[in-house]
């Protein structure tokens, strides 16, 4: 089978060889008045541009080519196209833990780093450190899976590993909930003992100044004072003192909030106690049937 090389088209109108055309169209007389320009275009004809070819030598049109099977084509694209997937050992244990622990999602985490976030972490005195002041997290679990996997941390089976960093991961938080109650019972208690300074400044007000009986009205008469019964906590130190039968309603009301208050937190933390452990139990059995298959 012969190779024809493509011949480029001739240029229409090519200023090339419009003079030699216009030379021979007078010659055979079918031009009766030579243009205006015939005598400037004769004088300074215009340049020849050269346009670049393609040379079928240099191409290869004239070198047998060999055509790859499609075949084997379609086997090396899925080889070589695609880029390998990086798999980390640490990410099955946050996949297991986060699919047990999804709200641990929902709490904010802090991703500024400082000096001390830079550096790993040294977990030879547990998973929150030697004082209990690290933020720990689900990645805090999965590093601390792996520190106990390594020598360092006496090289257990992954299973126990992660066993054990449950374990310490739920006291924690433990510990950090009893931390903030206590913190926020002793703000409540510093709340309670400013009202009852205020209270108690208002009153001294109320029974200095002079009291005028025709402008006082039935509900907010003097009540004879009244010997409050010692009570535990900061109403101990109370005295005996003068009443309003109002501020005297509003005192039981306060107190009655309190009370509920308290009778909720209880409920809470027992409520908390009772998830952490089932969540123990299922881990521990998810982990022996684990072990078992």
């Amino acid at each position: 089978m012969k190779n024809y090389v493509k011949v480029k088209p001739r240029i229409p109108n090519n200023p090339s060889t419009l003079l030699r055309n216009i030379e021979r169209a007078i010659k055979a007389n079918n031009v009766q008045h030579k243009p205006a320009w015939f005598n400037a275009v004769k004088l300074i004809p215009p340049s020849v541009k050269n346009l670049r070819t393609c040379i079928a030598s240099e191409v290869g049109a004239f070198s047998p080519q060999r055509s790859q099977s499609p075949l084997r084509r379609r086997a090396n694209e899925g080889m070589y196209g695609r880029p390998p997937r990086i798999v980390y050992p640490e990410d099955a244990i946050r996949a297991a833990f986060y699919r047990w622990h999804p709200f641990e999602l929902d709490r904010p985490m802090v991703v500024r780093e400082t000096m001390g976030s830079l550096g790993a972490r040294d977990f030879k005195d547990g998973i929150a450190g030697p004082e209990k002041n690290w933020t720990v997290t689900g990645e805090t679990v999965v590093q601390y899976t792996t520190y106990l996997m390594s020598p360092a941390g006496g090289s257990l089976p992954r299973s126990t590993a992660y066993r054990k960093a449950l374990l310490e991961f739920y006291s924690h938080r433990a510990f950090e909930e009893n931390r903030d109650r206590i913190a926020r019972d002793a703000l409540l208690e510093a709340e309670r003992k400013a009202a009852e300074a205020e209270a108690r400044a208002k009153a001294a007000e109320a029974e200095s100044k002079p009291v005028n009986l025709d402008e006082l009205d039935a509900e907010s008469d003097l009540v004879a004072p009244v010997i409050v019964p010692e009570l535990s906590g900061p109403e101990r130190e109370r005295k005996e003192k003068p009443f309003t039968a109002r501020w005297a309603e509003k005192e039981d009301l306060e107190v009655q909030k309190g009370n509920e208050y308290q009778t909720k937190l209880e409920t809470e933390r027992t409520d908390k106690k009772i998830r952490a452990r089932q969540a123990v139990q299922y881990e521990r059995k998810q982990t022996e049937q684990h072990e078992d298959q």
